[in-house]
């Protein structure tokens, strides 16, 4: 995560804030999906929300790499957010 908080402000990047349930088209190489629900709270309480988002947040991005040929860097683990 370091390297890319590094690559904020490089002409060549762009950070993009988006809900990642609803559909973007953007012109882009890579995209770096780091989404991700870190409140144990949420799937605990609404499990099936909680799976519905995460899957149609993976398939809104994976149909953007589709469409613009860009890479894809998927990151869906818990672990990205420390220890619970």
């Amino acid at each position: 995560m370091a390297k890319l908080v590094q690559c904020i402000g490089h002409l060549n990047y762009e950070l993009i804030r988006h809900a990642a349930t609803e559909q973007i088209k953007l012109v882009v190489n890579h995209i770096f999906y780091l989404a991700y629900l870190v409140f144990p709270v949420h799937y605990q309480f609404k499990p099936t929300k909680t799976a519905k988002t995460s899957c149609l947040d993976t398939f809104n991005m994976l149909g953007l790499r589709y469409l613009v040929g860009a890479r894809l860097l998927l990151v869906c683990n818990s672990l990205v957010c420390g220890d619970p």
